[in-house]
């Protein structure tokens, strides 16, 4: 009788085994495909903020640019008189 209860201990355990290493694979694949998902979000977000970052930097150059742009019509219409005309330089 001794070997038939250890038959069906050994059939349990083994089950149980079993079932512990699908619970065990399917949540290291549950756990992979988060990381897979932060990393991509990640990925993403970085690439949004250098976009940003790159717009950002032409916003300031084109601004800077305007500012030197009248600043030199200024002084060319002010040091120059009447031969340049800042309307003229302004509607190019």
């Amino acid at each position: 009788m001794l070997g038939f209860a250890a038959i069906i201990i050994f059939a349990v355990v083994k089950r149980l085994f079993s079932s512990i290493t699908v619970l065990i694979t399917l949540s290291l694949v549950g756990i992979i495909v988060m990381q897979v998902s932060w990393l991509k979000n990640l990925i993403k977000l970085k690439e949004d903020q250098v976009k940003q970052n790159i717009d950002n930097v032409y916003q300031t150059i084109s601004d800077e640019f305007g500012q030197r742009r009248e600043q030199l019509i200024n002084e060319a219409s002010r040091d120059y008189g009447t031969f340049f005309r800042k309307e003229d330089f302004l509607n190019r």
